[in-house]
């Protein structure tokens, strides 16, 4: 019988001793090594979720949400399997990630990841991804995170992302949200509303229907006529896909418009998200006169009254001003004052003899 110390022997040592004593017996034996996934982390979420739901954050449209994410795994580099192709031969353990942002976006490495700690026997391997990215529209969007090895293991953390809409607003031109002609003595004028938004078109939006599932950014014109009358038209002419786009349309209407509201197309029912503004149409003549007939909406406030009374008037309105007639100098008057006073005016090109005689809607004060 043979002994052997084997305490201090290395085992190709071993296997030497022993055929070297041509007296051993050689038994053969499979161990299967099981993979496990990933675990991940995410952390550093920005903007920065409350502290009661670390895993949601909300954002604006067409503004930006980044994470960082750390990831562990029990497998590490062994160099030193090269030997037996059938075990698979792998001497390192590798990893890529995917992130689906929730939109019909996706980030992806398909590694191996480079900054990768390789683990030892009871210390795991250790590494980390970051990612970022902007949403064009208002929604919902789950933010799913993977990580995977070389041998098919997955792991994978979710967070949300809340993304609220932003109104639009009307652009000043020349200091005014509104350019046009003069309204004419049958009442029609043309105009230019100019507006912007930050929202924009994201066509590969389809995918999950209860983050609103929008691929497009599309607004409504409502205008209020003064005379219980909204009209809706669609902005047709709309560019996609610029972050903060400017739209410009012309309408011509018959009636002096009180109210122009810019929409998105989705909530035209509601009036979260409407921006106001408009025009105020100023009689310039005498309260008798004004009382005999007026343009329908119009406010009365003499010419020679105006000055003293011009804090009736919101500044952030056009006035259209008018009076008698083409040659009646009270509505040139008037918006000289105005727009000394800091006010955007024009005067409406004939007077209410015109307007009446176009077979334009005119009003009366009631008699006492």
């Amino acid at each position: 019988m043979l002994f052997f110390d084997v305490s201090s022997m290395q085992p190709d040592d071993l296997i030497r001793a022993l055929k070297s004593a041509q007296s051993f017996v050689e038994k053969k034996l499979t161990i299967l090594v099981a993979n496990v996934n990933p675990e991940v982390q995410v952390s550093g979420i920005t903007p920065s979720p409350p502290p009661n739901t670390p895993q949601q954050t909300t954002i604006t449209e067409s503004n930006l949400v980044s994470f960082s994410a750390g990831f562990n795994a029990p497998g590490f580099d062994n160099p030193a399997n090269t030997k037996d192709p059938a075990n698979g031969g792998e001497v390192a353990e590798t990893f890529a990630y995917q992130i689906d942002w929730g939109d019909g976006h996706t980030t992806a490495d398909a590694g191996p990841l480079m900054g990768v700690i390789n683990g030892s026997p009871g210390v795991h391997t250790q590494g980390g991804i970051s990612g970022s990215h902007t949403y064009a529209d208002n929604g919902t969007y789950t933010v799913t995170v993977r990580i995977l090895d070389d041998d098919g293991g997955v792991g994978t953390k979710t967070f949300t992302v809340t993304v609220n809409n932003i109104a639009p607003a009307f652009v000043l031109s020349g200091g005014q949200p509104f350019t046009g002609t003069d309204i004419s003595s049958t009442g029609f004028g043309t105009i230019q509303v100019a507006f912007n938004d930050p929202g924009y078109d994201n066509p590969l939006n389809t995918g999950d229907p209860g983050n609103g599932g929008e691929v497009a950014e599309t607004f409504v014109l409502v205008i209020k006529w003064g005379d219980h009358i909204v009209t809706t038209v669609p902005v047709s002419d709309v560019p996609p896909g610029s972050h903060v786009p400017i739209f410009s349309f012309n309408e011509v209407t018959g009636l002096p418009i009180q109210d122009v509201w810019i929409v998105e197309a989705s909530r035209v029912s509601g009036d979260a998200d409407t921006l106001t503004t408009g025009f105020i149409v100023l009689d310039a003549r005498s309260p008798e006169a004004y009382a005999a007939g007026h343009v329908p909406g119009a406010i009365n406030i003499p010419v020679h009254e105006l000055e003293k009374r011009i804090k009736e008037l919101p500044k952030r309105r056009e006035v259209i001003a008018y009076c008698r007639g083409p040659y009646c100098l009270m509505s040139f008057e008037a918006v000289e004052k105005l727009r000394k006073k800091g006010l955007r005016a024009r005067r409406l090109e004939n007077g209410l003899p015109e307007w009446r005689a176009a077979g334009l809607p005119v009003d009366q004060e009631a008699k006492t």
